[in-house]
C-alpha cells in the first residue's frame, strides 16, 4: 500500500487476516475472528462424540487435553488441537470459504482495463499474470497457524476446484529463543513441520470430513505448490 497510496487501488490484491484471539485492526472485516465462545466451546468438551461430526471431530480430539482451555475466545493458547478445531467449527469455516471464494472469483474476473481504472489512469497498459496465487502466512509457534497449516492449503484447493496455485510461508520459533513459552513454540513448531513433511510426500493423502457434504474429501496431492519455512 506504500506504493500506491491503499489496498483499495490495488485491485490485484486480496488480504484476509484469520485470528482466533479477539483483533483489534485497521484492516477492519479483512480480520476474520476464528476464536469461540466459551459456550460454543462447551459441547466439543462435554459431547465429543457428536459435536463435530460433520467434520470428524472425535476421530482426532483428545478432550483431557482440550480442556485445559476453558476461554478460547482469546485465542488458541498455543494449543495446535485447539486451532484445528476452530478452522473447522461450522461459524469460522463458513465465513472463511465465503470470503476465500469470493475474493478469488474476484480475482479471477479482473481485466486490465479494470485494474487501471481503479489505479486512476484508464490509459495504463497493464499485463495480467494468469495464474492466480494464494499465499498462507503464519508462525508456527502458536496454536492457530500449527493447528491448521496443512488443512487450508487443502481446503483452498476444495473451495476453489483447484484453480489456484497455493504457496505458503511458515515462520519457526528460532533455536535460541530464551523465553518461558520457548519449549513449547519449538513443540508446536516441530510437530506442525512433521504433519507438513508427511502430506508434501504425495503418496500420503489427505482424508477430511467437511461441513455439508457426506463423504470424506480424499486428495492425493500436496497442500501447497511451493513451501517455504524461515
Amino acid at each position: 500500500t506504500w506504493q500506491f497510496g491503499g489496498l483499495e487501488k490495488v485491485a490485484w490484491v486480496r488480504i484476509l487476516v484469520l485470528e482466533t484471539e479477539q483483533p483489534v485492526s485497521t484492516l477492519g472485516d479483512r480480520v476474520l475472528w476464528s476464536g469461540m465462545k466459551p459456550e460454543e466451546y462447551h459441547q466439543y468438551i462435554t459431547q465429543p462424540r457428536t459435536a463435530g461430526a460433520e467434520f470428524g471431530f472425535f476421530d482426532w480430539q483428545d478432550s483431557p487435553t482440550l480442556s485445559k482451555i476453558t476461554n478460547p475466545s482469546t485465542g488458541a493458547g498455543n494449543l495446535r488441537m485447539l486451532g484445528r478445531l476452530c478452522l473447522f467449527h461450522p461459524r469460522t469455516y463458513t465465513n472463511l470459504r465465503m470470503r476465500v471464494t469470493r475474493d478469488i472469483a474476484a480475482l479471477q474476473q479482473l481485466t486490465p482495463q479494470k485494474i487501471a481504472d481503479e489505479m486512476g489512469d484508464p490509459n495504463l497498459s497493464v499485463n495480467i499474470h494468469t495464474d492466480t496465487v494464494v499465499y498462507v502466512v503464519g508462525t508456527l509457534c502458536g496454536g492457530t497457524c500449527s493447528g491448521g497449516a496443512a488443512d487450508l492449503g487443502y481446503l483452498l484447493d476444495v473451495w476453489t476446484n483447484s484453480s489456484v496455485n497455493r504457496q505458503a510461508i511458515f515462520t519457526i520459533a528460532h533455536p535460541g529463543v530464551a523465553r518461558s513459552e520457548g519449549p513449547r513454540y519449538k513443540k508446536n513448531c516441530y510437530y506442525a513441520l512433521k504433519e507438513l513433511n508427511h502430506y508434501q510426500l504425495s503418496e500420503n493423502p489427505w482424508v477430511q470430513r467437511l461441513p455439508g457434504y457426506g463423504e470424506p474429501f480424499v486428495r492425493q496431492t500436496v497442500p501447497y505448490d511451493i513451501l517455504r519455512v524461515v
